[in-house]
């Protein structure tokens, strides 16, 4: 099963690559992955200590205390996408690129709408977000850019740091002690300044994370934006929640817009 998932997300990399993303967006995820300011280096006790309780507990938990410092992931998933709240479920698939140093996200889905098949890009870098949304995948659907999307792109990033523990050692992130069982982080990046709040469990492993700043949509009206992660696994030697589901709190209640599985998480890559 993992590995008809992984076909066929490769196949969608080629589509990306020959239609609806121009070539040059492709290439400049791969410099992303091969630019790096980040040395190379095993980490240490010493490199948590100006970290609040339970961040420290936290990198301590996940197992990065004594592990090379990962620059960069690719994470695969699946599950289920609504368009919109009014919206049937639809399944997803995915695959994430994502950088610390310099800050990079990219983003490529294919969705199973009603409308048929539907592959999209979501991407972060220096600023600026983009969203491109297409069906077939050349014909256009939804396109976004602009300063609500890449703060709200930068949130996601932000989120994301589950996937990649050792990404709170980021130069671009601050933290600031909320409770034993709570940390909230800042990340500034390219002129931009967001943040959000870690809620840890018992066993100090993140289980939901929040942010007002993230805006709704194309709208430029925020929402509480809420991720759930579950279901922790080791991935070369680090603990990664494999479950997740996202939602935006709105005044009549909350609208989950998607929930996944990873089914595999690389380090450090280099190539699409």
């Amino acid at each position: 099963m993992k590995n008809s998932i992984l076909l066929r997300l490769s196949l969608l990399l080629m589509v990306f690559h020959f239609s609806s993303c121009e070539k040059s967006e492709m290439n400049e995820i791969e410099l992303l992955l091969n630019k790096h300011n980040a040395e190379a280096y095993t980490i240490t006790d010493t490199h948590l200590e100006h970290l609040p309780k339970p961040v420290k507990n936290y990198l301590i938990a996940t197992g990065v205390v004594g592990s090379q410092y990962a620059n960069s992931i690719k994470l695969y998933y699946s599950g289920n996408f609504k368009l919109n709240e009014n919206a049937k479920w639809a399944s997803l698939e995915a695959v994430t690129y994502v950088t610390n140093e310099p800050v990079s996200r990219n983003w490529i889905g294919e969705i199973d709408s009603p409308l048929g098949k539907m592959t999209g890009l979501d991407y972060y870098y220096n600023g600026a977000g983009k969203l491109d949304i297409r069906i077939a995948p050349s014909v256009p659907f939804m396109f976004s850019d602009g300063y609500e999307l890449s703060v709200s792109e930068l949130i996601a990033f932000l989120g994301e740091l589950v996937y990649n523990p050792s990404a709170c050692l980021n130069s671009n992130i601050t933290w600031q002690y909320v409770s034993d069982y709570a940390a909230k982080a800042t990340l500034e990046d390219a002129g931009l300044s967001v943040s959000g709040i870690f809620y840890f469990d018992e066993n100090y492993l993140v289980s939901q994370f929040e942010s007002n700043d993230r805006y709704f949509g194309d709208t430029k009206s925020k929402l509480p934006w809420m991720v759930y992660v579950q279901d922790y696994k080791t991935f070369s030697g680090i603990k990664i929640p494999t479950t997740f589901r996202a939602l935006w709190i709105k005044p009549k209640g909350e609208y989950e817009y998607i929930n996944a599985t990873i089914t595999e998480l690389l380090f450090d890559v280099k190539n699409l």
